[in-house]
């Protein structure tokens, strides 16, 4: 299915087939639209061959198809009996009357436009299932920080009660009191220890996250410069595996490598922005000429 999204839209350069006729236009729209619900078990085996053969029509193809459609759609009108038995769709259009080998023309001139809706609706479907994945991550990380977050403040309220209590007995007892001047000297040391710690893990998943929102920007531009995202992946895999041989705490090196990174996203945009509008003017004035 992934082969026939990719391969079938791209042919049309991401434009939908044009149809002059407007009543053509809705004949045809509603075949594609009770190909695309599985109206009939017919109309579920010919989306099945559509996926196969759309990405590649030939003339055996184009036929071959559009004799299938329209045998669903006699069978949707209850009017399969008018049709001659067939071993082939040679056969079949040999046996086909004027009116219906006109009608059979019809479905192969506009065999694209069903091809292209469908191809639509597959898009449209593998969009929607990456967007859930995208949400779904999303709320993960969110459900994680916050965890993170409020396990921290628990661990703050304890350490706090600790600190009372320690006081409390200070003032009781001098006798102890160096011992627990220590004590606190100690616990002021971990909770310094335990909020740089934080910080320097919060500041690692905000650029982490920082990523993500990249690779999702790439992902949706992907759409109009198709070959931007697997650059931008490859340059955040790169900085990734980077951010690993790097101490969360050394700030100067996360500056200068980050600093890399962005230079780098903007080039690869500016140069694919700069690859698909001449793409476009190559489609639409033709390659340019060369004098001598």
């Amino acid at each position: 299915m992934l082969a026939f999204l990719f391969v079938y839209i791209p042919s049309f350069g991401q434009r939908k087939p044009d149809i002059d006729d407007k009543d053509t236009t809705i004949n045809v729209t509603a075949i594609a639209e009770r190909i695309e619900i599985n109206k009939t078990s017919c109309y579920s085996q010919i989306k099945e061959q559509l996926f196969e053969m759309c990405p590649s029509l030939n003339e055996r193809n184009r036929l071959k198809l559009s004799a299938q459609i329209m045998i669903c759609e006699r069978i949707n009108d209850n009017r399969f009996d008018l049709l001659h038995d067939a071993t082939d769709e040679i056969e079949f259009i040999q046996k086909l009357s004027n009116e219906d080998l006109q009608l059979l023309s019809h479905y192969v001139v506009h065999l694209d436009y069903i091809c292209y809706s469908i191809a639509n609706q597959v898009q449209a479907e593998f969009s929607n299932k990456k967007s859930n994945d995208l949400f779904s991550a999303m709320t993960l990380i969110s459900t994680y920080v916050s965890d993170l977050s409020e396990r921290h403040k628990q661990e703050n309220i304890k350490m706090k009660e600790k600190l009372e209590k320690l006081s409390k007995e200070i003032s009781e007892n001098t006798d102890s009191m160096n011992k627990a001047m220590d004590l606190i000297i100690n616990l002021y040391q971990s909770i310094d220890r335990i909020t740089t710690t934080i910080t320097s893990v919060r500041d690692y998943f905000k650029t982490h996250i920082r990523y993500f929102y990249f690779l999702v920007y790439a992902f949706l531009l992907s759409f109009i410069v198709p070959n931007i995202f697997p650059l931008i992946f490859s340059v955040t895999l790169l900085k990734i595996i980077l951010d690993t041989y790097i101490s969360v705490t050394s700030v100067v090196l996360n500056k200068i490598t980050m600093s890399i990174y962005y230079a780098s996203c903007t080039m690869i945009l500016i140069i694919c922005f700069y690859l698909r509008v001449q793409e476009i003017k190559n489609r639409i004035f033709g390659p340019p000429k060369h004098h001598i």
